[in-house]
């Protein structure tokens, strides 16, 4: 069950707007109460904040890789990363990286200088 779950990862599944626990324990083929509780045991997280953190961390290395999307808006970057809304990524950006998407942006920019 968890390496089907961190083959999803690797597929990206997180970045699906709609991914829903249904959704996703329909892919591996299982049922909700089962597939939350792998996900609370081995990712020590409940569903909506893994789908969230998985999505911060893909959108963190996707800036500190490609400093052209730098200068992409926030917006974009928001929906880039699965996210409905931009304030929605802002609040959850902070919320796992304890600064703000722009902040964050910024001291890339000045590292990379």
């Amino acid at each position: 069950m968890v390496k089907k779950l961190n083959d999803l990862e690797d597929e990206k599944f997180f970045l699906d707007k709609s991914i829903t626990l249904g959704i996703l324990t329909n892919k591996i083929n299982s049922n909700q109460k089962y597939v939350s509780y792998i996900i609370r045991k081995y990712k020590n997280q409940h569903f909506n904040d893994y789908i969230l953190n998985l999505r911060i961390q893909y959108i963190v290395n996707q800036l500190e890789s490609n400093k052209i999307m730098l200068d992409y808006k926030l917006s974009y970057l928001a929906d880039m990363s699965g996210f409905t809304s931009h304030s929605k990524f802002t609040i959850a950006f902070k919320n796992v990286m304890n600064i703000t998407p722009s902040q964050f942006i910024e001291q890339l920019k000045a590292y990379k200088e």
